[in-house]
């Protein structure tokens, strides 16, 4: 149960709900299979962070696996994994998977909805993106790619991307901290992967993944003022435009007898006035 307690002494004011109470979980997208061509000997996932990552942070799996190739995705392939990628103008070609027959130029774009991990009540604190990276190659051949987040480019993502050498091909996992400031409101990351220079350098991606950890999301703000109307005070309260499921209390006396009075149980009500007839006046916000 959570509260705001509010005390009255003639002036106007405001107050938060702090957070508090997280939960955390992840999701994969897409098969692990080394786009198509084989299984994993052990979890490709071992000894990168899937969940609670700090804003920037990056880590690598500790186990990295070669496949063959060419290969193409299935119907039932996630979207935009499992397929061979080249630069979105493409002038040269460097490796195998540049003159696969079946490549597409990029940006390689894939949406994931992670709403499911995200519990109404609650706020995303911190989101962990994994990549199934296959064939990045930027260290041999020297075309850069730009990773760009929800239409941004992100920098640390783009040079963690920039710095693997996957000759042979090989797959590595990874997995970055996201921002939750770079977040969109219906819970829906865009992952943009592009390559500029002669755009010769083919790469994959074999699945993803997507931890967050969530915390209790404020009430809002109380805003209230106390205005003389003559013989009796007058308290303007202002509700959060957001609150749901909330009583507003009153009380006059904080002693170990204390009663509270429901005064607010609307949700749909945004102001309340009523008369304070004491010197000093107590309210709280329960949830």
């Amino acid at each position: 149960m959570k509260r705001i307690f509010l005390i009255v002494v003639g002036v106007a004011f405001s107050c938060w709900l702090s957070r508090a109470q997280s939960v955390s979980n992840y999701v994969e997208y897409g098969d692990e299979d080394l786009c198509n061509t084989g299984t994993y000997s052990t979890d490709p996932k071992t000894g990168a962070t899937l969940i609670g990552l700090a804003p920037d942070v990056v880590t690598h799996s500790t186990a990295t696996f070669n496949h063959g190739f060419p290969f193409s995705p299935t119907v039932s392939d996630y979207p935009g994994t499992d397929q061979i990628y080249v630069g979105h103008t493409q002038t040269s070609t460097h490796d195998g998977y540049a003159g696969a027959p079946g490549r597409i130029n990029g940006p390689q774009v894939i949406t994931l909805d992670y709403s499911s991990l995200v519990p109404v009540g609650q706020t995303v604190a911190t989101l962990t993106l994994g990549i199934g990276a296959d064939d990045f190659q930027y260290l041999n051949w020297g075309q850069p790619f730009t990773v760009m987040v929800n239409g941004a480019t992100n920098s640390v993502l783009t040079s963690a991307i920039n710095g693997l050498n996957q000759t042979g091909p090989y797959e590595q996992f990874l997995s970055i901290g996201i921002d939750p400031a770079v977040l969109q409101a219906n819970h829906i990351l865009t992952l943009s992967i592009d390559e500029g220079g002669d755009g010769g350098d083919g790469w994959a991606v074999d699945f993803l993944t997507v931890g967050v950890t969530t915390a209790q999301a404020g009430l809002g703000s109380l805003q209230a003022s106390i205005v003389s109307g003559g013989s009796s005070n007058v308290f303007h309260l202002t509700m959060p435009t957001n609150i749901v499921a909330a009583v507003l209390e009153t009380t006059t006396n904080i002693g170990p007898t204390i009663q509270w009075t429901p005064i607010f149980t609307n949700a749909g009500e945004l102001t309340t006035n009523f008369p304070v007839k004491y010197k000093q006046q107590f309210f709280r916000l329960r949830k």
